[in-house]
């Protein structure tokens, strides 16, 4: 019992002892122990602080001593050897070759600039600008591209080997030595150009070097090179074939026509220098071209198919007319011989509406005008030339054609013209029998214009009963007949030789008049047919 009474009570005490004097002793303790800390422990661990610290304080210092003297010798070697080393620099093209250079051409940038070269920092990347360097003298070299394009690549070995040396005509090369003088770390290459042998140079690729001539205590200098470019020769340019040509285009310019060469001077002989003077005579006699220029079937395709590549852009009218026409009939057309037409009687008549005949003697004009090319005449446009040549329009000529139909329609017509003016009535004087009987008047029934009579194409028959007839009325004319019988007998022999003589033209005349009817319906089938 007095175990249980013990336990309960130790129960009930702990927890109040815990909260009570729990607190007391515990601020009790920390007094007792601060104090004594205070004035037994404090002394005795200062004592022992100083005495380490008087013992580690020099050590320390020394230390820190022989490390900042070390550290400052370091730093003194070092400035002493940066100042030994030699500073480094570079040469460097600003601008790159063009991808093409002609022999005895200024050779210049992409853009068409000057080449600069400069002097820069390699380490700041900078032009020096002060110095002696900035100043300095540089020599332009020409260098061979060799197999690696890539100039990143070379090493200074590499440059000296492929320096190409001026002995060596076979290359491309300067004339004579090539220096730049910098100017605040920079230098221009100015009127530099690459020379070339008398003999023919084939093309190749080269690169452009630099290296500083002059040298400098405590500084080095790496050369520079440029990307690799195409050396051609000039005269390769200067005769170069062109696509197209042009119509004022040496001849030689054509393929297979070499300049100075047998076909050459051959087409100069026949007065054929230029390339619109060639498609002329292509035009007009393309066997007689070809027999020139002796060439095979192969050949001779290559060069007329260059040729027929040239852009006819000359809207000039050339007109040629025949010595004996008195500048009325002739014929029409362009620079390189193409007809555009015929001249008859003063008038333009378009080549698709003149007479077979016609065509056949334009054709003959053609010739002759190649062959006498000062006396063609020249007209600026088309406007100047009708204001001279008025045309003949087409409507007019088929009105006329329709008029001859019919062979009976054409008798009546110009027979019935010369009943109406019957020279035997009383008071008809001898001039009445001029407009019965005019040749002129019946071919212009006819629709034939002018009399054939003046006409070179008349054949024979035609031409004598038209003179006949004309001299008869000639004669009628002129002389004064006293008798009436004897002007009876004589305008009767004329009608009779007028009416032989119109019958005879009006067959011919519509045989012609058929053809040309029938070739011109076929044109317009022709026409048609294309359009559909």
């Amino acid at each position: 019992m007095d175990m249980m009474m013990k336990k309960e009570l130790e129960v009930m005490l702990i927890p109040t002892v815990q909260q009570v004097i729990g607190p007391i002793v515990e601020n009790l303790i920390r007094t007792v122990v601060i104090h004594t800390v205070k004035q037994d422990i404090g002394p005795m661990v200062e004592d022992l602080i100083r005495k380490v610290v008087k013992e580690e304080i020099p050590s320390a210092l020394e230390k820190f001593l022989a490390c900042h003297n070390r550290e400052n010798l370091c730093n003194r070697n070092s400035n002493e050897t940066t100042a030994s080393r030699p500073r480094g620099l570079e040469l460097k093209f600003l601008d790159e070759v063009s991808d093409s250079v002609l022999t005895g051409k200024e050779i210049k940038g992409k853009e068409g600039t000057h080449i600069k070269v400069a002097l820069v920092d390699n380490v700041t990347g900078l032009p020096v600008d002060s110095g002696p360097e900035a100043s300095a003298e540089v020599e332009i070299l020409v260098l061979e591209a060799g197999h690696d394009n890539n100039a990143d690549n070379l090493c200074l070995k590499d440059f000296n080997n492929s320096i190409v040396r001026e002995n060596d005509k076979t290359k491309p090369h300067f004339p004579k030595p090539v220096h730049v003088n910098l100017e605040q770390g920079i230098g221009v290459l100015s009127n530099v150009r690459l020379g070339h042998d008398s003999r023919w140079m084939k093309s190749c690729k080269c690169r452009l070097g630099a290296r500083v001539v002059d040298k400098f205590d405590g500084s080095s200098v790496k050369e520079a090179w440029t990307e690799s470019f195409m050396v051609l020769d000039s005269r390769c340019k200067l005769y170069e074939k062109r696509h197209p040509p042009s119509l004022t285009d040496d001849v030689w310019r054509l393929d297979h026509i070499g300049k100075d060469g047998a076909p050459c001077k051959r087409l100069h002989e026949a007065n054929v220098t230029k390339v619109k003077e060639f498609l002329f005579l292509l035009s007009i006699d393309p066997q007689k071209l070809q027999q020139i220029l002796g060439a095979g079937a192969k050949k001779w395709k290559g060069t007329v198919d260059h040729a027929r590549e040239c852009i006819i852009d000359d809207r000039n009218m050339h007109v040629y007319c025949s010595s004996s026409s008195e500048s009325k009939n002739g014929v029409v057309f362009d620079v390189v011989g193409q007809l555009k037409g015929v001249l008859r009687n003063g008038q333009f008549v378009p080549i698709e509406s003149a007479y077979e005949a016609e065509k056949a003697e334009a054709k003959k004009l053609l010739a002759s005008a190649f062959e006498n090319r000062k006396a063609i005449t020249l007209f600026e446009d088309e406007t100047s030339f009708l204001h001279q040549f008025p045309c003949i329009s087409n409507d007019s000529n088929a009105t006329n054609s329709a008029q001859l139909d019919s062979p009976d329609d054409c008798n009546r017509s110009i027979i019935g013209n010369i009943d109406r003016h019957d020279p035997t009535q009383p008071g008809t004087s001898s001039q009445g029998i001029s407009p019965s009987v005019d040749c002129s008047n019946i071919f212009s029934y006819l629709g034939l214009g002018e009399s054939p009579i003046h006409s070179s194409n008349l054949d024979p028959y035609l031409e004598y009963y038209g003179l006949t007839l004309s001299n008869d009325v000639n004669l009628s004319e002129t002389d004064h007949i006293e008798s009436h019988y004897d002007q009876r007998s004589i305008a009767g022999s004329n009608r009779f030789l007028a009416v032989a003589a119109v019958a005879f033209m009006t067959r011919r005349l519509l045989f012609r008049i058929r053809e040309r009817v029938a070739s011109f319906g076929d044109s317009q089938v022709q026409k048609r047919q294309r359009h559909h």
